[in-house]
């Protein structure tokens, strides 16, 4: 199956920052979103528990307005779990709006960038 369609097939989990994904794959669950920063999720830690599980989320959207640097050590910290593949880093819910189209703009470029760099090293 593609990645594409598996991304299809992603049905809505739990928000708790660390629940166990395994109990859901018995339900034909195969998937979360989104992950929510805000509430200590660890894409990161999730991956490493889980490396089939498919994930949407965990990006930090309370620093968008801080600008690129920071923009750019948040997709740095979620790099390794962008790498392991299924997995697309967002915001949880939406953009909050103190985010300028400017420091959007400069988020969609970054997530292109990093995004080439997971395709470079061959993520699935």
């Amino acid at each position: 199956m593609s990645s594409s369609a598996k991304l299809r097939q992603i049905r809505l989990g739990v928000r708790a920052p660390e629940a166990p994904q395994p109990a859901s794959h018995g339900a034909g669950i195969e998937g979360v979103l989104p992950l929510e920063r805000q509430a200590g999720v660890d894409v990161n830690r999730i991956r490493r528990n889980d490396p089939d599980w498919i994930m949407i989320g965990g990006y930090d959207k309370t620093i968008m307005h801080l600008g690129e640097e920071a923009m750019r050590r948040e997709f740095d910290r979620l790099l390794p779990a962008m790498q392991s593949g299924r997995y697309i880093p967002s915001v949880d819910h939406q953009t909050p709006p103190d985010v300028s189209l400017s420091q959007y703009r400069t988020y969609v470029s970054l997530l292109r960038e990093y995004a080439a760099r997971c395709e470079q090293d061959g993520a699935q």
